[in-house]
C-alpha cells in the first residue's frame, strides 16, 4: 500500500513559496491467531509495503509505554525481538510461534514496525492478549 500525499496552502502565504505537504500512511495491523499455551500460534502483520522489513517484539513484563524513534512502543522491559519479516506482494507478512503450555494464564503484549529504507518507520498497533 502505497502512501498518500496532500499538498495545501493559504492563499496570502502562496506567492512567497509558502506550500506544504502531508503524507498520509495507512495503518499497519498486528494480528494474532491461535493463541493458546501448548499450540502453534501466528502473528500477522497487513498493511505494510511490498518488500519492507518488518520487526515484531513481545514482552511478558507490560504494555510500556517506551519511547523509541519511531515513537511509542506499547512494550515494558524487558522485551524479545523476534526474527525479522519481509511483507509479501500484497503487503502481509506473518510467522508461526510455539507457545509453550507452561505459560498458560500468561498475558503476552506484542508490537512491531514496519521499517523505512532511508531510515525511520511506522509502528504497527500493539495486541495484549493472555494465553
Amino acid at each position: 500500500m502505497l502512501a498518500d500525499f496532500y499538498r495545501y496552502h493559504c492563499t496570502p502565504h502562496r506567492t512567497f513559496g509558502m506550500v506544504g505537504s502531508i503524507q498520509v500512511h495507512p495503518q499497519r495491523l498486528l494480528s494474532v491467531s491461535n493463541f493458546t499455551a501448548g499450540q502453534t500460534g501466528s502473528i500477522d502483520v497487513s498493511g505494510s509495503q511490498h518488500g519492507r522489513t518488518i520487526l515484531l517484539g513481545y514482552s511478558l513484563a507490560g504494555a510500556g509505554p517506551t519511547s523509541i524513534d519511531m515513537g511509542t512502543l506499547a512494550l515494558s522491559p524487558p522485551f524479545t525481538q523476534l526474527p525479522p519479516l519481509v511483507a509479501d506482494a500484497s503487503g502481509n507478512a506473518s510467522m508461526t510461534v510455539n507457545l509453550p503450555a507452561g505459560l498458560a494464564g500468561t498475558t503476552v503484549h506484542l508490537h512491531g514496525a514496519e521499517l523505512f529504507s532511508l531510515g525511520g518507520g511506522l509502528l504497527t498497533t500493539p495486541v495484549t492478549t493472555t494465553l
